[in-house]
């Protein structure tokens, strides 16, 4: 849990300050791909690179990646972190080493777009809930599922449809998520919603727990990383 306590204290900050930079149609990839970049680097970062750094340069990769794209120093701005050259530096040169550690496999699903999916579907085959206020609800959804996208284990061991499958019994209740898997796949109904239960623990224990602390540590000897050119 101190990992992902760490994932939530980087990454919650940092994304809540640069989100608001972008339209709103991009955010919510931008916030995805974030996290899942972080979360596959993380645990196989060089100790040249402090976690501050690597989730800088994944967000400035996720930009990229969501069609967003920002220049670092621009985007240091809007840390508020502008006039750290070595912030600078250092976020430029994780990008290569993020791309590397990846075998330059960026192409991630979206829980959100799952989630978009799964609404639909419980509108063609009537699943909602009676007098619910399905605007109100999705946006719940979309709490739980970026809460679940900072936990570790989480991401790394369940896929995004799962993450957001789960969102949708956290928020609309087990009975209208069982009578959504019963429509599209019964036989794996029982084994799903296990997941499910699972992983809506997980995030209710996580929720619970406050940010840590933290300074951003000046970074030297920033020449002798990795160059991104």
């Amino acid at each position: 849990m101190d990992d992902d306590i760490v994932c939530l204290t980087y990454l919650n900050d940092l994304l809540v300050k640069s989100l608001s930079y972008f339209r709103d149609e991009l955010q919510l990839g931008i916030y995805s791909t974030s996290c899942q970049l972080f979360h596959k680097v993380y645990k196989k970062a060089s100790p040249v690179y402090d976690p501050y750094i690597i989730c800088c340069s994944c967000i400035y990769l996720a930009c990229k990646i969501e069609d967003a794209p920002i220049k670092c120093k621009r985007l240091l701005e809007v840390f508020k972190k502008g006039e750290r050259s070595d912030l600078l530096m250092a976020t430029i040169s994780a990008e290569i080493y993020l791309l590397e550690t990846l075998d330059f496999k960026i192409n991630f699903d979206s829980p959100f777009q799952a989630l978009e999916g799964m609404m639909i579907e419980f509108k063609c085959y009537s699943i909602f809930p009676k007098d619910c206020n399905t605007e109100q609800l999705f946006t719940d959804c979309i709490r739980f599922i970026k809460t679940a996208l900072l936990i570790n284990h989480l991401v790394m061991t369940h896929s995004m449809s799962q993450i957001a499958c789960s969102a949708t019994c956290a928020i609309y209740g087990e009975a209208t998520c069982r009578a959504y898997l019963d429509t599209i796949c019964p036989e794996a109904t029982t084994a799903m919603m296990s997941v499910i239960s699972e992983i809506i623990k997980t995030v209710g224990e996580f929720d619970a727990h406050k940010t840590i602390p933290y300074e951003v540590p000046v970074f030297e000897n920033t020449e002798e990383m990795s160059p991104i050119f």
